[in-house]
């Protein structure tokens, strides 16, 4: 692995333990609030769906990277338009935490389709396997 194909697997490892956060949050704030025991199949559900994206963004899967990019641009882009839709009652708390919400996640998918480094990750991981065969000239 070169130093680009390195750099792209940190920045795609930072994007997998990032979507993986707001699930271990939720999970962990209601084991510590005593809920442990009553948490729904849905939210452990949740947890085990975000752990296997992540796992299949950092093995390489584009279908997985489409994906993100597409439910990152669409969720950054709906948080836009919600701040703008008139009648719409925004505190100053919720204003920064939909404002954070929408560059996070309009950041994540600009990241996933520009990045060189990320690129040449996922064409690394994707890249067909190639046995050679020759036999060396003496």
């Amino acid at each position: 692995m070169n130093a680009l194909e390195r750099q792209g697997w940190r920045i795609t490892l930072a994007i997998a333990l990032f979507s993986i956060v707001p699930a271990l949050l939720i999970v962990a704030l209601a084991v510590v609030a005593g809920y442990g025991a009553r948490i729904s199949a849905s939210i452990w559900l949740g947890l085990v769906i975000q752990i296997a994206i992540a796992w299949m963004l950092l093995r390489g899967s584009e279908r997985i990277r489409g994906m993100l990019i597409f439910v990152n641009a669409l969720s950054g882009l709906l948080a836009v338009a919600q701040l703008f839709v008139p009648g719409t009652p925004l505190s100053g708390g919720h204003l920064v935490a939909l404002s954070l919400r929408a560059a996070t996640q309009l950041t994540i998918a600009v990241i996933l389709v520009r990045s060189e480094s990320v690129h040449a990750y996922f064409n690394r991981e994707n890249r067909p396997a190639t046995l050679d065969l020759t036999i060396p000239q003496a």
